[in-house]
């Protein structure tokens, strides 16, 4: 024996604190990455649907302007509608004006 086989040094109870600390520690880093999987795969479902939001509000968006672009070409085309039956309105009268003279002198 050399004198420090079977004696326990200060030193060496550090160490084996320290070491059981880190065991610990480890242990303790396991349990937390094992409770961290549910909320990783919810963090992931978020993002996805997240994402999904993203591009279907894009969509609705592209939607929306495309709905304003016909709502304009409908107002339009009313308006030119209106016009063709103003003028036939005005057309239907000349012909009415046309008529009464030849029934009046026929």
């Amino acid at each position: 024996m050399n004198g420090k086989e079977g004696i326990r040094l200060p030193n060496d109870e550090r160490l084996a604190e320290l070491q059981s600390e880190i065991a610990q520690l480890r242990q303790q880093l396991v349990e937390a990455n094992e409770a961290n999987r549910p909320n990783t795969a919810l963090e992931l479902t978020i993002k996805e649907l997240e994402g999904r939001l993203v591009r279907k509000m894009a969509e609705i968006d592209r939607l929306q302007r495309a709905l304003n672009s016909e709502e304009r070409k409908v107002v339009e085309l009313e308006r030119e509608r209106e016009l063709q039956n103003k003028s036939l309105l005005v057309l239907h009268q000349q012909l009415q004006m046309e008529r009464k003279p030849q029934r009046s002198s026929g």
